[in-house]
C-alpha cells in the first residue's frame, strides 16, 4: 500500500468500525454465480472429450489448471470482501487488519496472472491441434510466438509481484520497515494488468486469419469468427479493470473502496476467459 500523506489522512472522516458503509454483496454474488457457471462449462467440456469424442489433449490439462486457479481467485475475492474489508472505505478498516488485507491482495495478483496464462494456453494448444496436419508453418510459428509471450508474461508478472518489495513482507507491513524498498504498487499493478490484456488480445486475434482462409460455407465462417470474437469481451473487461486499477491504486488513496470495480471486472475477465476457451471444444 502506498504511503498516505498526513494531510490526506487528516481530511478523512471519523472511522466507523461498528456499522461502516459498504459496497454491498454484488462482488460476492457475481463471483459465486460465475464460478458455478465456469465449473459447469469445464466439466461439460471434459465430459465431451472423455465420453463423446473419447480422446484427451494437453489443452484439457491446461483448462483444468485454469479452473483450479480461477476457483482460488474466486475464493480470495469473496474472502477479501466478506472478511478483510475490501468492501468499505479505508478509514473504516481497523489499522490492525490492514496487513491481512494486503496479504490477500498480494496473493490475488499472483493467482490472477496464473489463471489468465493457463486459460490462454488451453486455447493456444487447441489451435495447435487445428493445424497439426495442415502444413501451415506460418500459423504454427505464430502460435509458438504467442505461447512464448503468454508464459513469459506470467513468469515476469508473478516474479515482479512477489519481489516488488525488499524484503517481501514489506508489502503488507504498515508502516514500511526501516531500510525496506518497494516499487510503486499502483504503476506496477496497472502495467501488469495491461500486459495481461495485450496477451489476451494476441490470442483472440490469432485464429481470425486462419478462419478467413478456410474453405467452408460463408455462414459457417462467420459463425466461427463470431465464436472466436467472444474473446474481445474478455479484452474489454481487461481494459475496464485497468481503468479501475488506475482509479484505486494511483488516483485515489481510498484503495479498499475504489477497488470494487477491479474485483467485478477481473471476475468477468477471468471467468469469461475460461468459458471462451471451452466454447470451441463444446461446439
Amino acid at each position: 500500500m502506498r504511503v498516505i500523506p498526513f494531510e490526506v489522512i487528516a481530511k478523512w472522516p471519523t472511522p466507523n468500525y461498528v456499522n461502516p458503509e459498504t459496497r454491498g454483496p454484488d462482488v460476492v454474488i457475481l463471483n459465486a454465480v460465475l464460478i458455478a457457471v465456469v465449473t459447469f462449462v469445464v466439466l461439460l467440456r471434459l465430459y465431451v472429450r472423455a465420453y463423446v469424442l473419447r480422446w484427451w489433449g494437453i489443452d484439457d490439462v491446461f483448462i483444468i489448471i485454469a479452473l483450479i486457479c480461477t476457483m482460488a481467485l474466486t475464493a480470495c475475492v469473496i474472502l477479501a470482501n466478506l472478511s478483510y474489508g475490501w468492501d468499505r472505505h479505508l478509514w473504516d478498516l481497523p489499522f490492525r487488519e490492514w496487513a491481512g488485507a494486503l496479504k490477500l491482495a498480494w496473493a490475488t495478483k499472483v493467482i490472477f496472472s496464473a489463471s489468465a496464462c493457463f486459460t490462454r494456453l488451453a486455447l493456444l494448444f487447441f489451435y495447435y491441434r487445428l493445424v497439426q496436419d495442415s502444413g501451415m508453418k506460418w500459423f504454427r510459428n505464430m502460435i509458438h510466438f504467442t505461447v512464448f509471450v503468454s508464459i513469459s508474461t506470467m513468469l515476469v508478472l508473478i516474479f515482479i509481484t512477489i519481489f516488488q518489495c525488499k524484503p517481501i513482507y514489506a508489502f503488507w507491513t504498515v508502516p514500511l520497515p526501516r531500510n525496506s524498498k518497494c516499487l510503486d504498487d499502483g504503476i506496477l499493478t496497472l502495467a501488469c494488468g495491461i500486459a495481461n490484456t495485450i496477451a489476451d488480445l494476441l490470442v483472440v486475434l490469432l485464429p481470425i486469419p486462419l478462419i478467413a482462409r478456410l474453405d467452408i460455407q460463408p455462414r459457417r465462417r462467420v459463425g466461427a469468427i463470431l465464436l472466436v470474437s467472444l474473446g474481445f469481451v474478455v479484452c474489454i473487461a481487461g481494459a475496464i479493470r485497468s481503468y479501475y486499477t488506475w482509479l484505486s491504486l494511483i488516483h485515489s488513496y481510498d484503495e479498499t473502496w475504489e477497488t470494487y470495480g477491479v474485483w467485478l471486472s477481473a471476475a468477468v475477465e477471468i471467468d469469461l476467459g475460461v468459458i471462451c476457451a471451452c466454447a470451441p471444444a463444446l461446439r
